[in-house]
């Protein structure tokens, strides 16, 4: 509201001034701010709901636009420069107005000058205030950046001590067990694609099981079996290796090593770890055959047939993922045993299988090398065989169905192009994976 000179036929009933904002009226025509009548309609006042002018009962409110339109077009001027205009242009008129009082830019910080906006500049470019706040601010951002390292840190602190607390508990509780990490086709299928796009699965989140040290491997396999229905004959045991390129893959069988009958205390619990060194035998279960149903009784008599499915020395055993660019989603969809003398040819026959692909379907098919120090993917090779091209047990096949699709954009909010295909892919999300 705005005191007016003298009286105007627009003044606000209550307050008796020129309304700045919204006018509102009764059924009779009389005018209010509407602040005004808002605080006259929540007051306790008797009549509260009546028009104080002429006691018509006040239901909603009703907006004279014709009042607020003869009210812009009244002469008045500028609260800072009075310079003359319309009521309607003071309100953009003062926001660039050059004798509007501002406060010190380090107001904040205790300065208390207050002046017109054009003498602003110049009052800032001497201000010790905004001159020491100017200095302060790289040692603010500094300070800033130590502390964030700093609740890394932290962070990094908590998780040893939590580490160190596990590893004491398993003293104390566990020291007369083996630990085993056992990793299944389920585990390697939750994680591709959603929570790891290179290598198979995160050594760490695989659950652990703890079999007593005087008990035997067949003991860890019929554990295996209550889990898995598995029966011991079927299961082949990989142990895990990190190659020189930092990737983490098969190994060799564990029974190559070790027989149904010997103790798990003899079983090497390994120092291997994608993020952390930790001890335990970490395995991977192959089943060869068609396993049956998981056991109901828990203290059902286990299987005790002995031995394992061994794998002829020319063949090795490969993991598959499929690309599917439309989606930019990545999966695992099985393994294969593949010969040393198969090629390509032999192979895409299998890779169209395990996704359902047409036995007409291209292929780009690569192998997934390393990513640690850098995004390592090839082609392979039309004329070369597996033992050609040094693919070996654990390695992984990456493909995707060609011709590649005609996508224009990405996926909704990603502000780049699309990504089609696989080592694009791939490099893409080499920043997302926690190594």
């Amino acid at each position: 509201m705005a005191h007016a000179a003298e009286e105007s036929p627009f003044d606000c009933n209550i307050c008796l001034c020129i309304p700045e904002a919204q006018v509102h009226q009764c059924v009779q025509g009389h005018l209010f701010c509407a602040d005004c009548l808002r605080a006259h309609q929540a007051s306790d006042q008797e009549r509260a709901n009546a028009c104080p002018v002429c006691r018509t009962t006040l239901a909603e409110p009703i907006r004279s636009r014709i009042a607020e339109s003869s009210i812009g077009e009244l002469p008045s001027a500028c609260p800072h420069c009075n310079t003359g205009m319309l009521r309607k242009q003071i309100a953009d008129h003062v926001m660039v107005c050059e004798a509007r009082t501002m406060p010190c830019s380090a107001a904040s910080a205790g300065c208390a000058w207050q002046g017109r906006v054009g003498d602003q500049h110049a009052h800032e470019a001497a201000c010790p205030f905004v001159v020491c706040r100017r200095m302060m601010a790289p040692l603010h951002a500094r300070c800033d950046g130590l502390q964030s390292r700093c609740n890394q840190l932290e962070s990094e602190c908590q998780r040893l001590r939590a580490q160190n607390q596990q590893l004491q508990e398993w003293v104390a509780t566990d020291g007369d067990c083996t630990l085993v990490r056992l990793a299944t086709d389920k585990d390697i299928t939750a994680e591709i694609g959603q929570e790891r796009f290179f290598d198979l699965v995160t050594l760490e989140k695989i659950p652990t099981l703890r079999i007593k040290k005087e008990l035997t491997v067949l003991h860890l396999k019929q554990d295996i079996w209550r889990m898995t229905g598995a029966r011991p004959s079927q299961q082949r045991l990989w142990l895990w290796a990190k190659r020189q390129n930092h990737t983490y893959r098969l190994d060799r069988p564990l029974q190559l090593d070790y027989d149904d009958g010997v103790p798990m205390m003899d079983v090497d619990e390994t120092l291997v770890g994608q993020s952390r060194t930790q001890v335990a035998a970490f395995l991977y279960l192959e089943v060869v055959g068609e396993r049956g149903p998981v056991p109901e009784d828990p203290e059902e008599t286990p299987p005790e047939d002995e031995g394992y499915p061994q794998l002829p020395t020319n063949q090795i055993l490969l993991f598959l993922k499929f690309y599917e660019p439309a989606g930019e989603a990545l999966s695992f969809v099985g393994t294969h045993i593949a010969s040393h003398t198969d090629t390509l040819t032999d192979l895409l026959p299998v890779l169209r299988a395990a996704r359902g692909l047409p036995p007409v379907q291209e292929l780009a098919v690569y192998e997934e090398l390393e990513f640690e120090r850098e995004v390592k993917v090839e082609p392979l090779s039309d004329s070369k065989t597996l033992e050609e091209m040094e693919l070996q047990s654990g390695d992984i096949i990456v493909y995707q169905k060609l011709p590649l699709p005609n996508i224009v954009a990405p996926n909704a909010g990603a502000d780049r192009a699309p990504l089609l295909e696989i080592p694009a892919f791939l490099e893409h999300m080499k920043p997302r994976v926690d190594i």
